[in-house]
């Protein structure tokens, strides 16, 4: 299942206005690209796939509804025991990749105050054009769970772009919150190209806001 049609993010947005909407995509030599989906709801979504994620735009809710992402999905395992049961995502060396060298601009996965949850293989937060946010980019409270089974990599690579895992970013202003728990089996790397980027872990803002919340990171060392 992909997103590169504007009408297949109206059905999913039409879709969660009537409740929680959950898209599951079976075929592990797949790459899904999500290029813009962009909406405010109080209910769940939750993608799942066999293969790899692109976000190479906005996957976000400003609204308080939870968003869940995983690949390397077993569909044999339930979405709803997914996180606990052995093998249920991170399987066939999988990846999930917010921005990277396919994205045009900013990427961005994030809730503004419900629970965004990432499970997958391994995790690529690259700023390439613009930030590359797991994250509300905005004055959001939402906590983050990430559990990345292979290499968890953050690389700011754009004059004065970030790429961040944490609500907020360098232009927010306003109150920013929420705590972020990251497990990276693999180990967790934080890069930048030059002085002005910025690499980080945490919630960020610019002039006028304040940052508060917990962060906890596991590399199961």
């Amino acid at each position: 299942t992909g997103d590169d049609d504007n009408s297949f993010s109206q059905s999913i947005i039409g879709d969660l206005s009537g409740g929680t909407v959950l898209i599951g995509e079976t075929d592990a030599s797949s790459t899904t690209h999500i290029d813009d989906l962009d909406y405010s709801s109080a209910n769940n979504l939750s993608i799942l796939t066999a293969g790899n994620l692109v976000v190479n735009g906005d996957l976000v809710n400003s609204g308080s509804g939870n968003i869940t992402v995983v690949t390397g999905w077993n569909p044999s395992i339930s979405p709803s025991t997914v996180a606990t049961a052995s093998g249920g995502f991170g399987n066939h060396n999988a990846t999930l990749t917010i921005g990277g060298s396919t994205a045009s601009g900013n990427a961005e996965l994030g809730s503004a105050s419900g629970t965004t949850t990432v499970l997958t293989g391994n995790l690529n937060v690259d700023s390439e054009h613009g930030y590359a946010q797991i994250g509300y980019h905005g004055d959001g409270t939402g906590n983050i769970v990430i559990d990345a089974l292979g290499a968890t990599t953050l690389l700011a690579n754009d004059h004065g772009a970030a790429a961040q895992i944490g609500n907020g970013g360098l232009d927010v202003a306003g109150t920013i919150g929420g705590n972020i728990t990251l497990t990276g089996g693999g180990g967790v790397s934080l890069t930048t190209t030059s002085d002005s980027d910025v690499s980080a872990i945490g919630n960020i803002g610019g002039a006028g806001s304040s940052q508060s919340g917990n962060i906890a990171i596991n590399t199961n060392g």
